[in-house]
């Protein structure tokens, strides 16, 4: 595979990891100004996408150092 595929995959996957960061943060800030005046169901559902995005984050780091390490064997 050539050197542009890979950076172009990267590159990718910095817009993801930024938009599933962003749905983290943006969670947990309506999570901590609305804990008191909501329902619980919405608290559990804020709490599962919370979780969900984490290990988005996480899967999407991986993929990243996977083509990094890529990147610099060839």
């Amino acid at each position: 595979m050539n050197k542009d595929y890979f950076i172009q995959k990267i590159g990718w996957y910095r817009h993801l990891f930024t938009l599933f960061s962003t749905i983290t943060i943006a969670c947990i800030a309506w999570l901590v100004t609305n804990y008191d005046k909501t329902v619980t169901q919405l608290i559990f559902i804020d709490v599962i996408t919370v979780i969900a995005a984490i290990f988005s984050v996480i899967v999407v780091a991986g993929k990243v150092r996977k083509y990094l390490k890529l990147l610099r064997t060839n």
